[in-house]
């Protein structure tokens, strides 16, 4: 675990000095990003110019809800989403060879390959957002719910990654899997929305089998004090179900991997 560690600071440290050879190309990409994010904040502020709640949702707490998503998006961005992307292009040009015969992990080269530092701004702010938001709230969250918090996201960051891989990994057997990578990243807009909003069946369907309540609704009603005590083993045991479950088809993949030209 320790080599691990330091290798994944080594990671970290050579995607630092990649963006300084480019400056402007990095700081163009942070206030892009930016003004991803002030844009949805305006979207908010439009939705409740004439209601004071949505789904029992008050303006406040939508604010809570996207800074949630969108800090959750920039962590999954910084880390995994870039890299688990490049992997259909590894298998078909193969040189997802080279990854096999390196003395590590292959699903961690993989997975963490690169660290993705455009996305350091939009982190920066929605925890800025968060803060607001929580700063808000009337009485302020006790330190159980702000844990609970947490431990929900950290799930839900985990839902997210191993629903990508199960994706990305049918790149070996299937051609063409980069545009599944779409359907993927409109997942995770689809989760700045609060699951509220959805009725009867299909809300069941996006809390137990597309969790997507998960990634931000749920963590959020967490930190207001309005989550169900029972929603936080399931959010845990729903994580490492899909986590064992990926990584269980990720070594089915690599062991009948023949290489691309097989």
């Amino acid at each position: 675990m320790r080599r691990y560690w330091r290798l994944y600071k080594v990671f970290w440290r050579n995607g630092f000095r990649r963006e300084l050879e480019f400056r402007a190309n990095f700081w163009a990409k942070v206030m892009t990003n930016f003004a991803w994010m002030f844009f949805f904040i305006a979207l908010v502020e439009v939705l409740y110019a004439r209601t004071d709640a949505i789904a029992g949702w008050n303006r406040n707490d939508a604010f809570l809800l996207v800074a949630t998503c969108y800090w959750m998006s920039s962590i999954a961005s910084i880390t995994f989403f870039r890299n688990l992307g490049m992997l259909p292009s590894l298998v078909r040009m193969g040189t997802f060879d080279f990854v096999l015969v390196k003395p590590v992990s292959s699903l961690f080269w993989t997975s963490f390959r690169f660290v993705n530092m455009d996305e350091i701004g939009t982190l920066i702010g929605s925890f800025a957002m968060l803060g607001y938001a929580v700063s808000r709230m009337r009485p302020l969250p006790d330190l159980m719910q702000v844990v609970e918090y947490f431990v929900l996201c950290f799930s839900g960051l985990t839902m997210y990654y191993s629903f990508y891989l199960l994706t990305m990994t049918l790149s070996f057997w299937l051609v063409r899997v980069d545009n599944l990578s779409a359907l993927v990243d409109t997942i995770l807009y689809m989760a700045r929305f609060p699951t509220d909003i959805f009725r009867g069946v299909l809300q069941r369907i996006l809390t137990f089998i597309v969790p997507l309540a998960f990634i931000a609704t749920i963590p959020s009603k967490a930190m207001l004090g309005r989550m169900e005590w029972w929603l936080l083993p399931v959010g845990v045991g729903l994580a490492s179900f899909f986590l064992a479950g990926a990584v269980a088809f990720w070594r089915f993949a690599t062991r009948h991997y023949t290489s691309a030209s097989s």
